[in-house]
């Protein structure tokens, strides 16, 4: 059976709200506390199926909406097959291990949109003055 794991990532506490940031998508998502809390205990619980994970569900979701979450995270990315390719062991990789188990408080967020700018976008750069 298929097992997978929490891809690598980082939560982030804004006032009262949690948010996920997804380092390999580069992907900022907006958690609800049921999404908050089964991704810590799969974190914590290292690979497991999605059966598994499912029966974590079992107490706030019908059955029939378990499978939607779950899928849902498999969409997003959030989670992601435990056999696969490891994570490229870049300096994010290497300094999100470095600082493991450690709390680092969030000073600064880039968003790298895209590496396709055509330097054409009007609330970058202003056009000549007539």
């Amino acid at each position: 059976m298929n097992r997978y794991r929490v891809a690598e990532h980082k939560v982030v506490r804004v006032g009262e709200r949690d948010f996920l940031f997804l380092a390999a998508e580069k992907a900022v998502f907006e958690m609800d506390p049921l999404t908050r809390d089964l991704l810590a205990r799969w974190s914590e619980a290292g690979a497991r199926t999605l059966r598994e994970a499912a029966a974590w569900l079992a107490e706030d979701l019908p059955e029939a909406e378990r499978a939607e979450f779950l899928e849902g995270l498999l969409r997003r990315r959030a989670i992601a097959p435990a056999d696969g390719p490891p994570a490229a062991q870049g300096p994010a990789s290497v300094a999100a291990s470095a600082c493991a188990g450690r709390e680092i408080p969030l000073k600064t967020l880039i968003f790298h949109m895209t590496d396709a700018c055509n330097l054409r976008c009007a609330y970058c750069y202003q056009a000549e003055a007539d």
